[in-house]
């Protein structure tokens, strides 16, 4: 693999892993419009995140069910609250990336 292809990567696992932190720091279930203007906030495309979401879904990060208005609703899993804990009070810098993602999300919140 060459440099150029392993940054790529590294890229798209970090957006990733910061789409899992959204959802470690608003445990609450989210639709897909409410994912859409978190991750806007961020930075992040649509098109990274929608295939974020079915990585997460893959890992048991997260899960899906339809609500009762039959939008999917998106929701950390105890294993991915697990994961995010133990990654966070592991690894300084992923605490950091936690506290900032908290902080867009109060941001979008607000909007």
């Amino acid at each position: 693999m060459d440099e150029s292809k392993m940054n790529y990567m590294s890229a798209i696992l970090f957006e990733h892993m910061k789409i899992g932190m959204v959802f470690y720091t608003k445990p609450m279930g989210l639709t897909l419009g409410e994912i859409d203007n978190i991750v806007r906030h961020m930075g992040i495309l649509i098109s990274v995140t929608e295939l974020a979401l079915k990585d997460l879904i893959a890992h048991g990060i997260i899960s899906a069910k339809f609500r009762d208005d039959f939008q999917l609703e998106y929701k950390i899993t105890e294993f991915g609250n697990y994961f995010f804990q133990e990654l966070c009070s592991a690894n300084e810098d992923a605490a950091a990336v936690c506290k900032k993602v908290g902080a867009i999300i109060n941001e979008a919140d607000d909007t």
